[in-house]
């Protein structure tokens, strides 16, 4: 095996996990449309009948909804990496300087006033 038929299957790979996580979002939104068009239709129904609480089918159909967009969306997110925080210019003083509590502001390009 080269290593472009190695490469081409890692992205074949990854472009397939990211299409199955696009897909599981985009039918876990599609499921809680749906399941929410159910309890609507129960609910005007039920109205009349004085019947409280959704049926079990829905409330499947809401947990499956559920895990898949949960599911979707963590694949769709990517990687994450690490904010790197830049105190290059900035003095702190030993006794008060504590690194989980330094401010960081992601607007503002160090050195662009």
């Amino acid at each position: 095996e080269s290593r472009t038929t190695t490469l081409c299957r890692e992205e074949w790979r990854s472009a397939l996990i990211m299409g199955t996580m696009t897909l599981s979002l985009f039918a876990g939104f599609a499921l809680l449309i749906y399941a929410g068009v159910m309890a609507y239709e129960y609910r005007s129904a039920s109205d009349v009948q004085g019947v409280s609480g959704l049926p079990f089918n829905v409330a499947a159909i809401l947990a499956s909804a559920f895990a898949l967009t949960l599911f979707g969306s963590v694949g769709v997110g990517g990687d994450l990496v690490p904010i790197k925080a830049q105190a290059g210019d900035r003095i702190y003083e030993p006794l008060t300087y504590r690194p989980s509590f330094v401010g960081f502001n992601h607007r503002i390009v160090p050195g662009t006033d």
